[in-house]
């Protein structure tokens, strides 16, 4: 039921790409339901944002996959991105990061470069032992791409359709705004 409500015509190909195993094992339901929920919230989430961000931005984005630790989880990069954890990944990260806030570009002496990301272009930075430019596998874009289309882009745009005030949806967006402004001060 659940994919039927958030997939609707793609539930079961959803279904059968994640649910390769006998689902009757408790670990299988756990990998399952964790690659769908990784593709999701953090592969496709960030691909497809990266993605929209420079189809409509001057400003150049930065799109990168950490593979600093065996086992990465959410925030596992932060004590890089800060220079605390031991390691040239580290302090590169913590370079990276510094030269972004300074300039607007990752990019400095002594460091891989960092393309920014282009529209349509699957070249990300890899952050690891090895850290360069790498391109994504097309299935992996056609999928995650995929995700996007069917969950990202209709299911979050329903939602957040739902929570944006009236004044915002007739077009008083600079009325709103200050508004906003008012009651943050």
């Amino acid at each position: 039921k659940l994919l039927e409500r958030e997939f609707a015509d793609h539930a079961q190909e959803v279904f059968e790409h994640y649910w390769q195993e006998e689902l009757s094992e408790p670990h299988a339901v756990h990998r399952a339901l964790g690659g769908l929920s990784n593709d999701l919230w953090y592969f496709a989430g960030t691909q497809h944002m990266a993605e929209h961000l420079s189809r409509i931005s001057d400003l150049s984005v930065y799109f990168y996959c950490f593979r600093g630790l065996k086992r990465s989880v959410h925030g596992s990069d932060a004590q890089h991105w800060r220079g605390t954890a031991k390691g040239a990944l580290s302090k590169n990260m913590a370079a990276y990061l510094g030269n972004f806030v300074r300039d607007g570009d990752p990019n400095g002496t002594g460091l891989p470069r960092w393309d920014p990301k282009v529209a349509g272009d699957p070249h990300y930075m890899d952050l690891g032992s090895d850290s360069c430019m790498r391109q994504l596998d097309k299935d992996v874009v056609a999928w995650r791409a995929f995700l996007s289309r069917v969950y990202l882009s209709t299911r979050l745009t329903a939602q957040l359709d739902r929570s944006v005030p009236a004044d915002i949806e007739a077009g008083e967006h600079e009325q709103a705004r200050k508004r906003a402004r008012t009651h943050a001060a």
